[in-house]
């Protein structure tokens, strides 16, 4: 009997040593697991964080063009609005012009 409760125990010890070495791999699937997952979530962090620059970077682009855009149609606007302006001039030149000539051939 002694060599049966023997041969128990270390059945027994055996046991509670297996369990224990599937434990340990166990917490260390689990921790590579984790491992793993931050990584792939840094991973991804950086990911988004490159395309929200990327983002960025195009949006100031087009403001920047967009501005660009504006600027040049505020100076052809400006342009057109002086050629107005001197045409106008040059009228009103030329109709006082006209005008005194008018005057002056009547008083001949």
């Amino acid at each position: 009997m002694a060599s049966y409760s023997t041969a128990s125990f270390k059945s027994l010890v055996c046991f509670f040593l297996l369990l224990e070495r599937l434990a340990e791999e166990e917490q260390e699937a689990e921790r590579k697991e984790r491992e793993a997952l931050l990584s792939a979530i840094e991973e991804h962090k950086r990911l988004e964080a490159e395309n929200q620059e990327r983002i960025k970077n195009r949006n100031v682009s087009f403001q920047r063009d967009l501005d660009m855009q504006i600027d040049y149609q505020r100076r052809v606007k400006a342009k057109e609005m002086e050629e107005e302006e001197r045409e106008f001039r040059m009228g009103q030149v030329s109709s006082i012009q006209h005008a005194v000539g008018q005057r002056m051939s009547l008083q001949k």
